[in-house]
This record gives C-alpha cells, sequence and structure tokens, in this order.
C-alpha cells in the first residue's frame, strides 16, 4: 500500500510539471518567415490626393476617366478605377497615356520579417491587413462615385455642344474649342471636388488605425523595430 501511495504521488506531481509547463509554453513561431511575408496579404495601396486624371473628349469620343498609374487591373477593380465607356473597359491599354501618379505600393513584409512575429501575431495583422483595405475600399468608392458624377455632368455638356454646334451650323474649330474649354473645366471640377479632401483625411484614418491596432500587440522590442520603419514613411498630403 505505501509504494501504491508513492506512485500515485509521483504520478500527480508528474501531471502538475506538465501542466505548468503548458502553460508557461511560448508562443508559436512561423515555420518560414520569409516564404510567410512575401504574400501579397500584407501588400497596402496609399493612395493621395492627386486629382484623378481624364482622356479628353472630342465630337466622336466622351470623356473618360483614367485609372491611376501602376495598378494592376485586379488593383484598379478593388480601388473603384474601373472605367466604363462606349469604348469597353481600360486599364494597361491607357498606361502610356498616364500624367499622373496616384498612390504607390508599401509592403509590409519589408518591416514584419525583421520583428520575429508570432504565427498568433501574424494571423491578427492579416485581420487587420484585411480590415484596412475595406476602409480603404469604401473611401475609394465614395470619391469614384462623386467623381462618376462631375464625368456624366461633362459628357451631357458634351452631347449638348454637339447638338448646339448642328443647329447653329458652328465651324470645326468653334466645336473643337469649345470641347477644349470643355475638357478643361473638368479637370478643374476634379481637381476642386471637395470630396477629395474629404476622403484623403478618411483615408489616413484607414492607415493610422491600421498601424495601430499592430503596434498594440507588439513587444517593447518588436515595436522599436516597428517605429523606426514607419518614420521613413512618406506623409499622405491632403488639400490641394
Amino acid at each position: 500500500m505505501k509504494y501504491i501511495k508513492l506512485f500515485a504521488l509521483c504520478f500527480i506531481v508528474a501531471g502538475f510539471i506538465v501542466m505548468v509547463s503548458s502553460c508557461t509554453k511560448e508562443p508559436t513561431q512561423p515555420s518560414s518567415n520569409k516564404d510567410t511575408f512575401s504574400s501579397s496579404d500584407f501588400e497596402l495601396i496609399i493612395i493621395d490626393n492627386t486629382e484623378s486624371e481624364i482622356e479628353d473628349g472630342d465630337e466622336s469620343n466622351v470623356i473618360i476617366m483614367l485609372p491611376a498609374y501602376g495598378y494592376s487591373d485586379d488593383d484598379c477593380k478593388a480601388m473603384g478605377w474601373e472605367i466604363k465607356s462606349d469604348r469597353g473597359n481600360h486599364y494597361g491599354q491607357y498606361k502610356h497615356m498616364f500624367k499622373k501618379n496616384r498612390g504607390y505600393k508599401i509592403h509590409l513584409g519589408f518591416v514584419l520579417r525583421n520583428l520575429n512575429l508570432t504565427t498568433e501575431q501574424i494571423d491578427s495583422i492579416k485581420i487587420y491587413i484585411h480590415e484596412h483595405i475595406t476602409c480603404v475600399s469604401n473611401q475609394m468608392v465614395i470619391l469614384r462615385t462623386s467623381e462618376k458624377a462631375i464625368i456624366d455632368s461633362a459628357n451631357q455638356k458634351r452631347l449638348a455642344l454637339i447638338d448646339t454646334a448642328k443647329a447653329q451650323g458652328w465651324t470645326d474649330a468653334q466645336l473643337k474649342d469649345s470641347l477644349i474649354s470643355l475638357n478643361q473645366s473638368t479637370r478643374v471640377a476634379l481637381k476642386d471636388n471637395p470630396v477629395r479632401l474629404e476622403v484623403c483625411i478618411e483615408l489616413k484614418a484607414c492607415r493610422q488605425d491600421l498601424f495601430s491596432k499592430i503596434e498594440l500587440i507588439l513587444t517593447p522590442e518588436q515595436y522599436l523595430v516597428w517605429l523606426e520603419w514607419k518614420d521613413k514613411l512618406p506623409e499622405i498630403k491632403c488639400g490641394n
């Protein structure tokens, strides 16, 4: 009986040690940081306040919005840059014509792979980035909607000019000058669009929210590395 009690006591002690060791287990480390952080899951699109560009309308063609330089077709669709007109959808076809560079990409993998993150931290950051993309996309829909209204109005004026030119017997030169003036005023309307500033401010808030969430789950050592990287990022400028 004495040996049985001793065996039972040893079993209880061993079980307690296993339980304690499991409670103090180190956070899981990802198996391959390099492969993990090369993923597009960690890529952000940063939009600045540059006004949108258009392709001029003329007697035969409507005014259309051009997507931002440097985006793929999927980027354009995700960010609300899709263009539909009587000339079809346009992305890469017009890339040689882009005069503006609206936005750039930041790949968080450059800094994240230097933080020695746990698997739990990585999973959380992926969720935060997904929320950020939704935040940015929602704002871009607001901007795209307001700019589409400007373009639609301009194209209605274009049709009215063509009808007036036919009714009053304008020369080709007169109609061309009027359409050039319309294209110029449309650009001014896009530049002065108040929604552009409002959206830019909200986009800055989207990025700040993402970064704040990431910083909350970092250790003090990780935060110092993160902060050094973040301080070198270009500022998102809002306003003309």
